[in-house]
């Protein structure tokens, strides 16, 4: 299903890994863990897949459940959820999937509507979710997928094969036809995306002052996906180095490697206003702050739950949404809590 256009990927006491600041001992607690829960599937009866999305300053999350069998395609597929309000609660019954939530809480991403074989992107807010149609002229069937939704509620995302910008109830393509699509939008308006080069291979943009900047590689002709991007316009992501995934930093028009050494393979998840990053390192999920990395599984301690590769979106009160997997029932969404503010 279309969740692959994505790239993914009670309160129990944390032990402090290796703050800045703070002594590493196991009488230090860093976080609470909250159980968000989870949807069930149809089979086994567990969510044996799990997708989170986003995760907003008021601690409301978002993404998609697997392994529904859906009435009229027949097939398993996804639905989009939401956790806000102390409740976990499917969008809808269609298959789709939710990738934005911004601090209102309207959301968006993508979902099937009636008889359509494509999806169009949608809008989720107060409780309901409606289409908001997709860019025509697309091999008759036109389709489009919300990806970022900011505070001002400016959606962005892909349709008819180009990023697309969704705004006073209008959606208008990119105007550039080389930005595939439109990954995220920051609250001053700033959009990092994909770009289509020859022979496929995405390379990376961020949109500004109504320029495009192409995020350079770490060596030619290398894939740059772009992931995140804070208001101070840093922007994280990943591309490759001898065809092995390495995170990358973009500010002030330079791309560093600033993993290099200490993962064989990284991945850039998400990057708040502070310049907390969230990464994958060697099939592990870290916090990267100030140049320590604290290994997010481990911090858990012996009580905790296993954190799956992905624990990867973070608020500006620090606030990590992860996936964990729980043996009676499949994958949870976890909301660790910081117990210091930054």
């Amino acid at each position: 299903m279309l969740v692959g256009f994505r790239r993914f990927v009670g309160g129990i006491a944390v032990v402090a890994a290796c703050l800045p600041g703070i002594p590493s001992s196991a009488d230090v607690q860093l976080y609470t863990v909250t159980d968000l829960g989870t949807l069930p599937g149809t089979t086994m009866g567990l969510t044996t897949s799990m997708s989170i999305s986003d995760i907003n300053d008021a601690g409301d999350v978002v993404g998609c459940v697997g392994m529904f069998v859906d009435p009229v395609f027949g097939q398993e597929g996804w639905r989009p959820f939401v956790y806000t309000n102390g409740e976990m609660r499917q969008m809808t019954d269609r298959l789709g999937c939710a990738y934005g939530i911004n601090d209102s809480g309207q959301a968006t991403g993508y979902a099937y509507f009636g008889a359509n074989t494509m999806p169009d992107a949608f809008i989720y807010e107060n409780g309901m979710l409606r289409s908001i149609g997709a860019l025509p002229g697309y091999s008759n069937q036109p389709y489009a997928i919300g990806y970022g939704i900011n505070n001002a509620g400016t959606i962005v995302g892909e349709s008819k094969a180009e990023a697309m910008i969704y705004e006073n109830g209008e959606m208008k393509g990119f105007g550039r036809h080389s930005a595939h699509s439109a990954e995220h939008i920051n609250d001053v308006g700033d959009i990092i995306g994909t770009l289509a080069t020859p022979g496929n291979t995405h390379g990376g943009f961020v949109f500004r002052a109504n320029q495009v900047e192409v995020l350079p590689g770490f060596e030619a002709d290398a894939p740059v996906i772009p992931v995140a991007l804070n208001s101070r316009g840093q922007v994280v992501g990943h591309t490759t180095i001898l065809g092995v995934p390495h995170a990358f930093l973009y500010e002030n028009g330079v791309s560093s490697d600033f993993l290099a050494g200490r993962c064989e393979e990284s991945f850039a998840q998400d990057i708040n206003d502070a310049g907390d990053m969230l990464v994958g390192c060697d099939s592990r999920s870290y916090l990267y702050r100030n140049g320590d990395l604290i290994d997010l599984e481990k911090a858990l301690g012996d009580a905790g739950p296993f954190i799956a590769f992905g624990c990867g979106k973070m608020n500006e009160r620090g606030q990590l949404a992860c996936r964990a997997w729980m043996a009676d029932s499949g994958y949870h969404v976890l909301k660790l809590t910081p117990i210091q503010p930054r």
